[in-house]
């Protein structure tokens, strides 16, 4: 890739966050240490996300180190565009959200966004908690999720105590945490939960629970 001097950035501008590059402390070196080797090999242990450094380093990368230049990568696919009504945060609008939803998880606006215009891998949501968002990428949760397709709308019903399926020890979720049936009716008509002391209905199992994959404590239908 070729080297433009005049594209190296010396001071913080909003515009540069969530941008990608290569970062450095020198410009030119005689040696290969230096921010113009690193654009011109392309080299990706330099290569990161910009966001706002101090006033002695402007700019830090996604690992949290400082650096006092930074050279934009104008080439970076732009294919897609940032629409705030996509965002989602967790304990804010997630309800919205529901299982199958395809986009991109992340700890930050900035990291959703510079994940969205980087044109990286989406992933399937797969849990939905006050607590985070997960995807079949990993199990850890993430405050944001920025959704690009949603999932084929389904409808479900509560279990009756003919179909319940679930047994003693199967494990759900409520809004905030994850938890087990602890024990079952003996017509199924009614749980317990986790240590709770008086049963819920199957109704209420279905308002207030969800399975581990994010979907209604119930019954599909067509």
């Amino acid at each position: 890739m070729e080297f433009d001097e005049s594209k190296v950035r010396t001071e913080w501008s909003d515009e540069l966050e969530g941008k990608k590059g290569w970062f450095g402390d020198r410009i030119h070196d005689k040696d290969e240490d230096c921010l113009r080797n690193y654009v011109e090999m392309k080299d990706e242990n330099y290569y990161w996300i910009c966001h706002k450094g101090n006033k002695e380093y402007p700019f830090k990368s996604e690992v949290n180190i400082l650096w006092k230049y930074f050279y934009p990568d104008d080439e970076e696919e732009k294919e897609m565009e940032f629409d705030k009504k996509n965002l989602f945060i967790a304990g804010y609008n997630e309800n919205l959200l529901h299982t199958g939803d395809a986009g991109y998880i992340g700890d930050s606006v900035s990291d959703c966004v510079s994940k969205l215009t980087g044109c990286c891998a989406q992933h399937v949501l797969t849990g939905c908690l006050e607590s985070g968002f997960i995807t079949d990428a990993d199990t850890y949760p993430h405050q944001f999720f920025y959704r690009t397709k949603c999932a084929p709308e389904k409808h479900y019903i509560p279990w009756t105590k003919e179909n319940f399926p679930l047994n003693v020890l199967d494990i759900v979720n409520d809004s905030e945490s994850t938890t087990f049936i602890s024990s079952i009716k003996n017509d199924k008509s009614a749980v317990w939960i986790g240590c709770a002391s008086c049963a819920i209905s199957l109704r209420e199992l279905f308002d207030n629970y969800t399975m581990p994959d994010g979907s209604p404590c119930g019954q599909e239908i067509e």
